[in-house]
């Protein structure tokens, strides 16, 4: 009966996760899908393209929103932390690929983060310090992104979780990772180009 209830609380974090807020605020405004225009996501940063700032709230705080009242709803049912890391999952999981929508949804961040503050605030913070870091140094939001995103399962080693809480850490990171992979392609991408470039120029120096 326990892994029957573990099943139903993670079968309703993943549909919660898939009320994908962007989506749904841009087509009853202007009757587009979001997931047609600009980056294609159903995220907030998109969204804002196309209703201003107040869409690119309105999209974060109910994307954050889901995140954090799922984890909120596990801990009230008394579900061990395993489970609960694994409703962030769900939950995630739901927002990158929501059903009703042929599985094309956000990348899940903002979602991850409501969720992740909940559960352990630390680890948000954490992130949030290496972000802040790595784009003082970079000047660059996505690279910030990804670095602070692949930080959290560092953390959460820091942090001493057990092994089955850190495993959904890593599991967590992993599917934001996958749905950011166009974005980590184009990093590598821009990198190689870089350093192609420099041994070019010290070629012709020499």
């Amino acid at each position: 009966m326990f892994y029957v209830k573990i099943a139903a609380v993670l079968a309703v974090s993943y549909a919660i996760g898939c009320i994908c807020t962007g989506y749904y605020l841009t087509k009853l405004l202007t009757g587009k899908d979001i997931r047609q225009l600009n980056s294609k996501s159903t995220g907030a940063r998109n969204v804002r393209r196309v209703l201003r700032w107040k869409g690119f709230t309105g999209t974060l705080a109910g994307d954050f929103g889901k995140g954090a009242a799922v984890i909120a709803g596990a801990f009230a049912l008394q579900m061990p932390d395993w489970v609960v890391i694994l409703c962030a999952v769900s939950v995630t999981a739901g927002h990158i690929w929501p059903v009703q929508l042929g599985f094309h949804g956000g990348r899940g961040v903002a979602t991850a983060i409501g969720a992740l503050t909940v559960f352990d605030w630390r680890l948000v913070l954490g992130m949030l310090v290496i972000f802040a870091v790595v784009f003082a140094l970079s000047r660059k939001y996505m690279l910030s992104g990804i670095i602070a995103l692949l930080s959290l399962v560092v953390i959460a080693i820091w942090a001493g979780y057990d092994p089955a809480v850190f495993a959904g850490i890593v599991l967590l990171t992993f599917i934001i990772l996958l749905a950011h992979r166009g974005h980590i392609s184009n990093i590598l991408s821009s990198n190689r180009t870089v350093a192609t470039g420099k041994i070019q120029e010290q070629s012709i120096q020499k």
